[in-house]
């Protein structure tokens, strides 16, 4: 194969190196990213906030059909309760217990001033009731912004026993096959890199005089003419 063949097939396999190594690194930063958000959720008890949303789930049937139980929620943090209307679906820490709940806002009760009172609320499954506490506007945390397939689909397979080995087992293990096959590769190409480097310096040896020679020993070391020859004179004129 010419130089200019072997060229380009070197520039090809640069180009598919890099490419390959972005596209593998973009799938372990997505897979890290989703991870750590369930590893935070965890942490904190099913919520997480992240950039001012929150990620909430949602483990009753009191929302369906508008929120099924199962699914994750993206709700955004309440700054203004006041700008909160009837018909805005919010989560909120229940009265009863250190859950929280997400229902539709069905009632504002409003001071003189014109600041919300009190909030009363409701689920949307058609056997829902009227909630029978007053939520206060400083217990209304997030508003619900929309459901979040991914999410769901990826916190219900995270949650399963070969979840977990797919997502952090597997990834590991290949990274470090990754990083195997990398360190013996490049091994070989400096190997193979010294070797052509050698040849070329044998070659090169060719053209000198007759009193200078390079040459390749048994054990793959470059031997220098000059040097080595008057060496070996000595040697036969000491013996």
């Amino acid at each position: 194969m010419s130089k200019g063949g072997e060229k380009q097939i070197s520039k090809t396999k640069k180009i598919y190196n890099v490419i390959s190594t972005m596209l593998l690194l973009a799938a372990f930063i997505f897979l890290a990213i989703m991870v750590g958000i369930v590893l935070y959720r965890r942490s904190h008890g099913g919520e997480a906030n992240i950039f001012g949303y929150y990620l909430y789930d949602v483990v009753t049937d009191s929302m369906d059909p508008t929120i099924k139980a199962g699914e994750v929620i993206i709700a955004k943090k309440v700054e203004d309760a006041n700008s909160l209307e009837v018909g805005d679906i919010i989560t909120f820490k229940s009265p009863y217990g250190s859950f929280n709940i997400t229902h539709r806002i069905v009632d504002i009760a409003y001071k003189e001033d014109g600041s919300v009172d009190y909030f009363k609320t409701k689920g949307d499954s058609p056997d829902a009731h009227v909630d029978d506490w007053r939520l206060s506007p400083s217990e209304a945390k997030a508003k619900f912004v929309r459901v979040s397939p991914l999410v769901t689909r990826f916190v219900k397979f995270a949650s399963k026993w070969y979840g977990y080995v797919v997502l952090v087992v597997i990834p590991f293990l290949f990274a470090g096959v990754l990083l195997i096959v990398g360190y013996v590769r490049d091994a070989r190409a400096a190997e193979k890199e010294e070797g052509s480097a050698a040849e070329d310096e044998i070659g090169q040896g060719r053209g000198l005089d007759d009193s200078y020679c390079i040459c390749k020993a048994e054990d793959g070391k470059i031997m220098r003419g000059n040097e080595n020859v008057s060496r070996g004179n000595e040697n036969d004129e000491n013996g």
